[in-house]
């Protein structure tokens, strides 16, 4: 507590200049500060990066200084700074040199490649992974071969960058040399080649993610289903369905990531099915999905009203169409979907209303859900709205009687 607020005091200054050169005595006096510090450079943006450059340049700048500013030129993403990093390459820390890696590949100038690749042999682990990470990000097919390579790095994370970087360059011929992680013992190795064929989307994948979605990790099946949720074909669709009854709540919230690449008719009734998931942190998902998808689901809430799905599902899709464009609509698109229906009954059912002659199915759609129902004498069925201190009595499917308790 006693660092933060330092580091608060320090932050302050009359003028760009001061401030700066504020934080950079927090870096050298308070080194676990150092992240923050960063991301307030790179909220700077293009007012604080001459000074950075500058800074970074100097042949008396502190190492742990320099190593700091590369993430935040990374993270500014100016061309600019190219130059400076690529020199910084040769540096003898192992840190300054991943971290320069690093930067240029979030600069994404394609023209970098030539001064990444040499780095694939570097003897530290750490700056391989960088190289690795970069060449992934500057996209460049002609780096192909050497990545393929480092699929054979002697750390796993380095393997695991490379499976993500072939993904990322976007050439589906690599996918033979990915096929063989979907044996790996490594389970992190078998999360990046699905995360690497999500990014792909090429269909000659389907064999294998359909491995991967019945691991036995659930976080391998988390992926796998994502990446199969990319992919635009009926087999695929129906692959993915496999993952909606995981017995794992991690896994259906990934399926909920990617039910924006289906249409609203498709997604609509599995986020039904999460919103009424017993995790709440799967019925939160699936509410925010929702939210997200906003307009976009008024075709699939109409397709769900007017075909064979529960009634469950029908008022649900009922009450967020209401939502979405208000009763009066509604009642408009209502008349569409069902040409023969009375106009006041449907206008009745929009507002939540009951009146005798309703049908069950009227009434559940209008009032929801009774809180329970009953048989009983003469072929009557009553049902208890708690909520409303109501009992409905229906004969024939028929609401008879409505009685107030």
């Amino acid at each position: 507590m006693v660092n933060l607020l330092i580091l608060l005091l320090f932050l302050q200054g009359d003028t760009l200049e001061i401030k700066f050169n504020s934080q950079l005595q927090i870096l050298q006096n308070f080194p676990d500060q150092s992240e923050i510090v960063v991301q307030q450079w790179i909220k700077g943006g293009e007012s604080i990066f001459p000074l950075l450059l500058k800074t970074f340049t100097k042949p008396n700048t502190p190492l742990f200084v320099k190593e700091k500013i590369a993430i935040a030129l990374g993270g500014i993403k100016k061309r600019e700074a190219l130059t400076s990093l690529y020199q910084y390459l040769r540096s003898s820390s192992s840190e300054l040199r991943a971290n320069c890696a690093r930067a240029i590949g979030d600069i994404c100038d394609t023209s970098s490649i030539d001064f990444l690749i040499p780095l694939l042999r570097d003897p530290h682990d750490a700056v391989r992974g960088a190289a690795i990470y970069a060449i992934g990000r500057l996209k460049s097919k002609r780096a192909l071969p050497y990545v393929i390579e480092a699929l054979k790095d002697s750390v796993f994370m380095n393997q695991s960058y490379a499976l993500i970087a072939l993904g990322e360059i976007g050439d589906a011929s690599v996918i033979p040399s990915l096929r063989v992680f979907q044996y790996d013992q490594n389970a992190a190795l078998r999360i990046s080649l699905a995360k690497a064929l999500a990014i792909l989307r090429d269909l000659t994948s389907l064999d294998i993610l359909e491995m991967l979605s019945k691991d036995t990790d659930p976080l391998v099946r988390k992926e796998a289903f994502i990446a199969i949720g990319k992919l635009p074909d009926e087999r695929s669709k129906e692959l993915f369905k496999n993952g909606i009854n995981d017995p794992d709540p991690l896994v259906r919230e990934g399926l909920i990531t990617v039910l924006s690449e289906y249409p609203p008719e498709f997604s609509l009734p599995i986020l039904y099915q999460f919103v009424n998931d017993e995790y709440v942190s799967v019925q939160e998902t699936a509410r925010n999905a929702l939210k997200s998808i906003g307009n976009v689901s008024l075709d699939g809430f109409e397709f769900i009203l007017k075909e064979n799905f529960s009634l469950d599902i029908k008022r649900w899709a009922l009450t967020n169409l209401i939502s979405l464009i208000g009763e009066e609509e509604t009642t408009a698109k209502l008349m569409v979907i069902f040409p023969n229906a009375a106009r006041k009954r449907t206008e009745r059912i929009t507002r939540g209303e009951y009146e005798k002659g309703m049908t069950q199915e009227e009434v559940y759609l209008s009032l929801g859900k009774p809180s329970r129902t009953r048989k009983v004498e003469n072929q009557i069925e009553e049902w208890d709205y708690d909520q409303l201190n109501l009992i409905l009595k229906f004969q024939g499917n028929v609401l008879i009687e409505a009685e107030k308790i």
